[in-house]
């Protein structure tokens, strides 16, 4: 279940509505073990433990005496006595000063360490961006391995708050070192907010081109049902292309998290999105289509990582409904162990099983099932979390109700859905709050205002002029062009071209000529002979 504010209720379920869409990725080892780092010097109060905890933006603000570096705006606040009670994000910050010009005699650096990743391909340095704190200029990143370093980047005259490198391949990496000859401002420490070992960015509808969740769920624990998402990206730039040099696509491992998202542009114009679910990437579960042009995920959530996976019993067997969830979680490595949670009232309840051969070899799927099943609990996945748990059968918070029912409206129904009225006539006959349009949209965009003028009780806009049609056909292809390029654009074009000749006379001749474009100035062409075949009907 997904709570949401009023706000959001009213624009998710109105009837018309501007959905978002969001994605984080996180390609980084799902095997990676941190270690303590090491630093040529730092000041009491620095934090380099929190290098990867993947908090991002500028430090807390805390004032210090370097230069210019201390406003009397009553927004600082004083370094506590004892550097552990120092709170928020502090990073790393060096314990040597940028000379006038903002070099330094010796360089200041700070070395990331970790185990557990087979192969990295990208890394990412965060630096605080604010203008006080200033920023690298010159400055270098090594990916080492065993001392040495197998890729070096040297970055002169930066101006960026974060650098991220690829077009490298470094096989069993165990350290990041970023070493800084010079920063933007005199008289300031060195400061790293965050070094990520992998890429871990966001998307959003831009880069999307296709997406999909499925949550499910059983509470007799029958049968494990669980969370799937496919995501879909552009690859245009061949980023995650499988034959492309110290690209990414062989850093692309099971168990590797996406952070789904659901958004909608409210009433004040702002944009609130709601958290769907994080999925995992499972053996097999990424490829490219459509020619390396796009680049597709089909994910699971953490029971469906469960699922299949075999068992493999622990030297002490848990006694209690917590100690078999936790085992089941630590199941997918060390960095899920902690993954779940269970209702403390049922935590301690005792599972048992009589003999190792009851559970030795079985999947962790059907092991989840039973534990779940001798408590009186079910299995799911947390979609604010992604951890595993489970629920009580009966608890207050699993009553079904319109007041709790807010977060998932039933969004659409769908059916061939070509006119304004038949969109009436499939709403009347569901009840849902929205329909979804698919191909009766190919070629008539206009589908859509007339769609929502009908929902809103206004008048239907009439549909457009012929010369209204063939100004959007070329504006779209156009478009295309100019965001793919004509040659890989014209190529997708001819379906689309196609679709716009749909009820004209001579359409199939002149699908058939769309199917032959190379070029931009072909669709002109085709253009032309339209309007000289719906001339002769005049």
């Amino acid at each position: 279940m997904i709570k949401s504010g009023q706000a959001y209720h009213a624009a998710i379920t109105g009837d018309a509505r501007r959905v978002l869409l969001r994605a984080v990725i996180d390609i980084i080892s799902p095997d990676i073990v941190f270690g303590a780092g090491e630093a040529s010097g730092q000041i009491p109060w620095s934090k380099p433990e929190q290098l990867h905890n993947k908090v991002f933006g500028n430090p807390a603000k805390y004032a210090t005496l370097e230069r210019d570096r201390w406003a009397l705006d009553g927004t600082w606040d004083l370094l506590p006595d004892d550097p552990t009670q120092a709170v928020g994000q502090m990073g790393y910050i060096g314990n040597v000063l940028s000379s006038t010009d903002g070099t330094f005699s010796t360089p200041p650096w700070v070395e990331l360490q970790f185990s557990g990743v087979s192969v990295l391909q990208a890394c990412s340095v965060y630096f605080p961006g604010n203008d006080y704190d200033g920023l690298p200029e010159d400055f270098t990143v090594e990916v080492k391995q065993g001392g040495t370093a197998y890729h070096t980047r040297t970055y002169t005259g930066n101006t960026a708050s974060s650098v991220s490198l690829e077009g490298f391949t470094v096989n069993n990496p165990d350290a990041i070192r970023v070493t800084v000859t010079k920063w933007s401002r005199p008289g300031r420490r060195m400061r790293v907010v965050e070094i990520v070992p992998g890429v871990y960015e966001g998307w959003d509808g831009g880069m999307i081109a296709e997406f999909s969740v499925k949550q499910q769920g059983n509470i007799a624990a029958t049968a494990l049902p669980y969370g799937t998402c496919i995501l879909k990206i552009d690859n245009l730039s061949r980023r995650f292309e499988p034959r492309k040099k110290n690209g990414l696509f062989q850093s692309i491992e099971e168990r590797q998290g996406i952070d789904v998202s659901l958004g909608v542009r409210l009433a004040d114009g702002t944009d609130e999105y709601k958290r769907l679910g994080i999925f995992y990437q499972y053996s097999g579960g990424w490829k490219t289509g459509d020619n390396g042009l796009t680049m597709q995920w089909n994910l699971v959530d953490i029971i469906g990582l469960l699922a299949n996976r075999e068992f493999l019993a622990p030297a002490t067997f848990p006694t209690t409904l917590g100690g078999w969830i936790g085992a089941l979680a630590a199941q997918l490595g060390v960095n899920f162990k902690d993954r779940w949670h269970v209702d403390p009232n049922y935590t301690a309840l005792p599972v048992t099983v009589r003999t190792a051969e009851n559970v030795q070899g079985k999947k962790c799927g059907d092991i989840l099932r039973w534990v779940c099943q001798a408590t009186g609990t079910w299995p799911r996945a947390d979609a604010s979390t992604g951890d595993l748990t489970a629920e009580p059968l009966w608890s207050e918070g699993n009553k079904v109700t319109l007041d709790n029912l807010n977060g998932y409206p039933v969004m659409k129904a769908n059916g061939d859905v070509a006119a304004a009225g038949s969109a009436l006539a499939l709403r009347a006959a569901t009840g849902c709050d929205g329909v979804a349009v698919g191909r009766g949209a190919m070629g008539n965009p206009w589908l859509f205002g007339q769609i929502a003028a009908a929902m809103e009780c206004r008048e239907v806009p009439p549909p457009p002029s012929l010369h209204e049609r063939f100004r959007v056909l070329r504006r779209h292809i156009y478009d295309m062009c100019e965001d793919k390029g004509e040659y890989i654009a014209m190529q997708q074009a001819r379906t689309h071209a196609a679709w716009y000749m749909h009820g004209l006379r001579g359409a199939a001749t002149l699908r058939r000529e769309c199917c032959g474009m190379l070029h931009f100035t072909d669709l002109d062409r085709v253009i032309e002979h339209a309007w000289e075949l719906q001339r002769e009907t005049r």
